[in-house]
């Protein structure tokens, strides 16, 4: 079934990946259950009609571990893996360490650096025509870098406030990140909020910057919803499906969270701010589900030291049906790209509201989304609107929405 995917895309056409025109080269990442992978499956799904355009790769590595993750790929696409180890001279190994490692470059290195993801290009798909390469999740040093050093037109995707990203997780390389939103021919922003920290790194005007919202497969999420509640075997929480099913069918006021178990969710703040709601709202439960994340035992610990009653799930395939059956969305992030999840809580008509931060913010004040003040009191405060009745859900026109950002992504890749 692999062989079959990577050669034709398991096309009914059976078209080789050999014979086609020049396409664009999309990276998709592991294709991890995150909102990187849901951004990109519904960008996927909005293409399907055009699927004989893209080629999607990925790193063999990155998903020998996790193959079912290629199912995720709509069938219509033809995938390329980039496979095999990169040489390096002795010099451009050097220079590796020093540059990634050390952060120490000047012309020397950084052109011994170029010239090994030029051979890297070549060596990955130097055989194949491609007229656009898109960095699509905007991470990995490597990926950027080679993606950067090939010679046609270049786009990289900015999902996340990545000086938040490199202050807080320490997970990106700023050179490398400076340098690509410096030379790449179109750094796409996911909101307009994205565009301070992005110029911050850059140092640049910003004149390659432009605005490309993910698309939302809402169709999807609908489908989605309806399921049966499931656990999976990698599947852990502080309740069994039966009690979780339980609650859910209860009258009980129910207030949810989405996202991995991450610093920058804030969990704990959550916790204390619904701790104090609590107090006077004892019908009430908390459910804080992530797909993964360093923080899940840390947060749990927490959780169980509270008397609030507060449900952890880690590992969940498929939350939008326990989704679908709370009262409240909440983002208390401290820093986002745009969270998606506030969009997938809308679809299913749940009222949500967002800490005032770069991401949400500009999509929450364009459709009349409540924006809370980035701090316990003020997720206290959303929470108490919510009862008191002054938080509606939005009701954005997401059939609409998908066209205006295809249409965007679209003119990015020279394809209208």
């Amino acid at each position: 079934e692999t062989v079959n995917k990577i050669l034709s895309g398991n096309n009914p056409k059976g078209k080789s990946i050999y014979k086609n025109a020049k396409r664009t080269l999309i990276y998709s990442g592991s294709l991890a259950q995150n909102g990187l992978t849901a951004s990109l499956m519904s960008l996927l799904s909005g293409l399907k009609n055009l699927s004989d355009n893209f080629y999607i790769t990925y790193r063999e590595e990155s998903v020998r571990k996790t193959p079912d993750n290629l199912k995720k790929i709509p069938n219509e696409f033809h995938c390329i893996p980039m496979s095999g180890k990169t040489q390096y001279t002795i010099s451009e190994f050097l220079c590796y360490i020093l540059y990634f490692k050390l952060n120490i470059s000047n012309r020397f290195i950084e052109n011994r650096i170029d010239r090994l993801y030029k051979r890297e290009w070549k060596r990955l798909f130097g055989s194949i025509d491609v007229s656009c390469a898109i960095q699509f999740t905007g991470y990995e040093y490597g990926v950027i870098n080679m993606f950067r050093c090939f010679e046609g037109k270049r786009i990289i995707y900015v999902h996340n406030n990545m000086t938040e990203e490199i202050n807080l997780r320490k997970n990106q390389h700023y050179k490398t990140l400076q340098k690509a939103y410096r030379e790449y021919d179109t750094v796409a922003l996911v909101t307009e909020d994205m565009r301070r920290s992005a110029l911050e790194i850059s140092g640049g005007n910003g004149e390659n910057f432009t605005v490309v919202p993910n698309c939302h497969n809402y169709e999807r999420v609908l489908e989605k919803s309806r399921l049966p509640i499931e656990f999976q075997q990698e599947t852990e929480s502080n309740v069994t499906l039966e009690q979780l099913q339980d609650l859910l069918a209860s009258e009980k006021l129910k207030f949810i969270t989405i996202g991995r178990f991450s610093a920058e969710k804030t969990h704990i703040r959550l916790i204390d701010a619904f701790e104090e709601f609590y107090k006077s709202h004892s019908d009430s439960c908390l459910i804080i589900i992530g797909g993964r994340g360093e923080l899940y035992e840390e947060t749990l610990k927490y959780a169980e030291s509270c008397k609030a009653e507060i449900i952890l799930i880690k590992s969940m395939e498929n939350p939008m049906p326990v989704l679908n059956k709370c009262d409240l969305f909440m983002l208390p992030s401290r820093y986002e790209g745009l969270g998606l999840v506030l969009l997938e809580a809308d679809t299913l008509g749940i009222p949500v509201f967002a800490t005032d931060i770069d991401g949400p913010r500009g999509f929450m004040k364009e459709h009349g989304g409540l924006l809370v003040p980035d701090d316990i009191e003020g997720i206290l405060s959303g929470m108490n609107m919510f009862v008191n009745g002054k938080i509606k859900p939005m009701n954005v026109d997401y059939a609409q929405y998908n066209e205006d950002a295809l249409n965007r992504f679209m003119e990015i890749c020279n394809l209208k």
